[in-house]
């Protein structure tokens, strides 16, 4: 983690830096990706106050405490900036695996429509599972079927998987 920290009416002291780093710093575990944290500590009148930003990818993180002591000012900060991390996940968890296409299981269901000459006669409807191309080949593996539909894990698109005539496997991914 990259930390800028800036003072107004407050003597920054090593050790204040150090302690901020360090309690902030590991907010890095959680967030598991590299972080810019900018700190931003001040006085006004009998408080001390603590300001803080992170920017981590797109997600961007921001608290501000208020407290007599700058150092509990600082574990509260840290407790608000925890919350707001594990509500974030949560959120993006959610909208991941309920009621979306992404989180219904795979269960292949063939529909049989009224025969007419040259149009399309089977139907086969799924819903599709965020996976690897490796999970994807071992469903290919288990089915009789040619080619297989899934949300590619890595790229969140689209992908159809298909088995080649010398019994290798090809892939097929929207270029837009």
């Amino acid at each position: 983690m990259k930390f800028i920290i800036s003072g107004k009416n407050i003597e920054l002291t090593e050790a204040l830096k150090q302690y901020a780093e360090d309690k902030i710093g590991k907010l890095e575990n959680v967030l598991k990706q590299d972080c810019d944290a900018i700190i931003n500590m001040s006085t006004e009148r009998n408080l001390q106050i603590v300001e803080v930003n992170i920017k981590a990818g797109a997600d961007v993180y921001r608290a501000q405490e208020e407290h007599e002591d700058m150092y509990a000012a600082i574990d509260e900060l840290v407790d608000v900036l925890q919350r707001q991390i594990r509500k974030k996940k949560e959120r993006k968890e959610k909208l991941f695996k309920t009621d979306t296409i992404r989180g219904k299981e795979f269960v292949p269901q063939q529909i049989e429509r009224e025969s007419v000459k040259g149009e399309v006669v089977k139907y086969i409807a799924y819903p599709m599972k965020p996976m690897s191309i490796e999970d994807a080949k071992i469903i290919l593996k288990e089915n009789e079927d040619i080619f297989f539909t899934f949300i590619n894990i890595d790229t969140r698109e689209v992908n159809v998987l298909y088995k080649t005539n010398d019994g290798n496997y090809g892939i097929v991914e929207p270029e837009m």
